[in-house]
């Protein structure tokens, strides 16, 4: 015994010394060292070879203007492989790309080589002056782009770096020279940027960084379980089985606890299956492999609590059928089956949670892509049910054996009256509860008539036709929890939709454009293009849609109007009163509503929700070099973008981030949205593939509390919720509903994948029972 504990302490040592190793080694490893050095010194030299073609092209840059201004009538600064910028005194006066004009730094302090964080991503800038000092002043800016931004964010357009610096590389670039990351810096030493490391390169599972302090904590995993096995073994032999399974609990228990409080093995190896952005429950789950481990350890309780019922829970049973009166059994029983019950809706919300929690869509009417990390929660979710089968057969079993005989025949007509009686209060009410319940009920009176039938035949209780049942009852319990699930999102949806098309004002948009006015009136360029002999509107038009009115305001289609001091729009091909600044006070004060912010009016329509418009009137102040009196006013309109169902408008043009509903995202969220306002009297406005024209004015279910509240799914296979909407009108937002073919198609997944993966498992605990009792 003292060997077998000093070998036992030992092992454990050499656990400690193995967990040690790999908390160090990962601390060892600097960000230099988790990021391939080859990537980054490529990425240096091609930062080095883009810097020096930039000042190439800059000095280049700088000999054609001064060529152009003792020669004209050539070409500037044509296209080259940099766009360049010349400047003279501070001000633009040639460029060769219009794209990156906003992004200039003028700056006359500014260092020779840089990087800056733009509007349209970050920035390399080389500036260069005259060598020969002949034209002093004179300045040119190249701009290497490192990475582009859209201004728009949707599966097309994500950011992107530039491939002729980062290859196939997606990196994400910190300018902070503070940032403890690999650095990149010019020709002379210049910091310029860092490098992320997780998102340079891929981890090589080759690297030892990656793989070395996760084999660590599996060896010593492993030789933890063996000490733990090793000096178990004597206390089965001397104070039995249960002694045993407590001796070995524990220590799994504790080292369970471990891993969570440490986040391991996810805080040494950023593996997939531990990443809370796929699967995320509570603090003993907040990963996929954490759940499964949970399983896991539950499938063996379950394993093991199984086996001692099969060998003395039954003989309990049969005592407590001798003991007890027949009243007393048969309210034994009738506790069973409130178990029963409570144990199927345990079950149900456990479906539910996990697929709430998992950002993975198990749903196969709404998507049938698969992948491993769908593959694994499939198992959590069999593990789940192979663990509360296990519970359901023991209480199922101590439920029929405790039942009185003569009972059989008045029990099971009870189970089916209280059963009749759930489903009709299910599907009148839509309560998931009561389904539920019935389906409780149906279990519990299918076991009982298949029990005594085959008990009066005197054979045994026929085990596979209770494993199947038990594999059906859990796939439509499942098929229910997502349809469920669908609803919430569905009602969710619903719910920011009316919100969104009943919203008047949107406050943040009335803010950032004040803010943006400002700015505009501000901007020496937009003053020079409207303020001189020849006003240029295009230019300037061209610099308020492109830098100014960007990222949130993206959402509106913009229109952009110029007038001078008389009222005349600037660039009108006709000018006339139609085009005047007086004409559009007019119509502002018609049809405009005054906000908070002055000079900023809000235009709706009764006709349209998503109608809303703003128009901003903003006066530009005077210029030193303008002809006296010349203060334009620019007039802002932004008009909310109406994206139908079915719309024409590309994807490849709309931002997701922020269009508004109909038709967003996946999941309930994918199916086309409808709506349509109705007045007192009238239908006033309608959006959408639903036909309202055959709702009647003043129809009672305009009123109805549940159609208001959680909606109502009517024959026409839609899912009508209502709003209020302000003077008497309603709202009504419609949706495809659920039905029950997809119901029934996720019921037959669910089923064959329980199956599948129950006869795998029966198959080879066969095996292993037959290898055993083999000589």
């Amino acid at each position: 015994m003292k060997t077998r504990l000093l070998e036992t302490f030992g092992l454990l040592a050499l656990v400690a010394l193995l967990w040690g190793l790999a908390a160090v080694v990962r601390r060892d490893a600097s960000p230099a060292t988790t990021t391939s050095r080859t990537e980054i010194a490529r990425v240096q030299t091609l930062t080095n070879a883009a810097l020096l073609q930039a000042t190439q092209d800059a000095d280049r840059a700088l000999a054609r203007v001064r060529r152009f201004e003792a020669a004209p009538f050539s070409a500037p600064l044509p296209p080259g492989a940099t766009a360049c910028y010349v400047l003279r005194r501070d001000s633009l006066v040639y460029w060769s790309e219009h794209a990156l004009l906003s992004e200039i730094d003028a700056a006359p302090d500014a260092p020779p080589v840089r990087a800056v964080e733009s509007r349209r991503g970050k920035l390399l800038i080389v500036t260069r002056g005259a060598r020969d000092g002949s034209t002093p002043g004179l300045r040119a800016v190249a701009v290497v782009p490192l990475d582009t931004r859209y201004g728009i964010s949707n599966r097309y357009l994500a950011p992107a770096p530039n491939r002729a610096i980062f290859g196939p590389l997606r990196p994400r670039l910190v300018i902070d020279e503070r940032a403890l990351l690999p650095q990149i810096r010019s020709l002379n030493g210049t910091y310029l940027f860092s490098l992320a490391p997780d998102t340079l390169a891929p981890a090589s599972p080759a690297d030892p960084d990656t793989w070395l302090p996760l084999a660590l904590l599996l060896v010593g995993i492993g030789f933890y379980f063996v000490a733990w096995v090793r000096l178990v073994r004597p206390v089965r032999r001397r104070w039995g089985g249960g002694w045993a399974v407590l001796g070995v609990l524990g220590p799994v228990l504790v080292l369970r606890g471990a891993l969570l409080a440490l986040n391991l093995p996810f805080a040494l190896a950023e593996i997939a299956l531990f990443d809370p952005q796929y699967y995320a429950a509570a603090w003993w789950a907040p990963s996929l492999g954490d759940q499964l481990l949970n399983v896991g350890l539950l499938a063996g309780g379950a394993w093991w609590g199984l086996r001692w019922f099969r060998r003395r829970g039954e003989t309990l049973v049969r005592q407590l059928r001798r003991r007890l009166s027949d009243p007393a059994r048969l309210l034994a029983a009738s506790a069973a089956l409130a178990l029963l019950a409570a144990l199927i809706w345990y079950r149900y919300q456990l479906y539910t949670d996990t697929f709430a929690n998992s950002s993975l869509d198990l749903d196969i009417t709404q998507t049938v892509k698969l992948s491993w990390l769908k593959l694994l929660l499939a198992g959590l979710i069999t593990g789940q049910s192979v663990v509360a089968g296990a519970a359901l057969y023991a209480v199922v079993s101590f439920a029929a054996e405790l039942v009185p005989s003569r009972w059989h025949g008045r029990s099971w007509r009870a189970l089916l009256a209280a059963e009749l009686a759930c489903w009709a209060g299910s599907f009148t009410l839509g309560s998931h509860a009561l389904a539920i319940a019935a389906l409780a009920l149906l279990f519990a009176k299918g076991v009982l008539v298949v029990r005594e039938r085959q008990r009066a035949r005197g054979v045994s209780y026929p085990q596979t036709v209770f494993l199947f049942a038990v594999v059906a009852l859990w796939a439509l319990v499942g098929a229910l929890a997502q349809k469920r699930h669908y609803d919430l999102q569905l009602r969710a949806a619903e719910r920011r939709l009316a919100a969104s098309l009943l919203v008047e004002h949107d406050v943040l948009s009335e803010f950032l454009l004040e803010e943006v006015a400002g700015k505009i009136t501000a901007d020496p360029l937009v003053a020079r293009a409207l303020t001189g002999p020849f006003p240029q509107p295009d230019i300037a038009r061209q610099k308020i849609a492109k830098y100014y009115l960007r990222d949130y305001f993206t959402q509106y289609e913009t229109d952009i109007r110029f007038f001078d001091n008389s009222g005349r729009e600037i660039g009108a091909a006709r000018p006339d009163s139609t085009h005047s600044l007086t004409q559009l006070y007019r119509r502002l004060g018609r049809t405009g509503r005054p906000t908070e912010h002055t000079g900023l009016w809000l235009v709706s329509s009764a006709r349209a929700l998503t109608a809303r418009r703003y128009i901003k009137l903003a006066r530009l102040p005077a210029v030193a070099d303008a002809p006296a009196g010349a203060a334009p006013t620019i007039a802002l309109e932004l008009s909310l973008k109406k994206l139908n169902p079915y719309s024409v408008v590309p994807e490849l043009l709309v931002d997701q981030k922020y269009a508004p509903a109909p038709g967003v995202s996946d999941g309930a969220e994918g199916r086309p949205f409808s709506y349509a306002v109705f007045g007192p009297t009238e239908l006033i406005a309608a959006e959408g593939e639903v036909d309202y024209s055959g709702w009647a004015i003043g129809t009672p279910i305009l009123h109805d509390l549940r159609f208001l509240t959680d909606g109502l799914v009517l024959p026409d296979g839609y899912h009508h919720v209502g709003r209020p909407a302000g003077a008497g009108a309603t709202l009504v937002i419609s949706s495809p509903a659920y039905a029950a073919g997809d119901v029934l198609s996720n019921f037959s997944f669910l089923f064959l994948l329980h199956l599948l993966v129950t006869t795998a498992g029966v198959t080879v605990v066969l095996l292993a029972a037959g290898r055993r009792r083999r000589p």
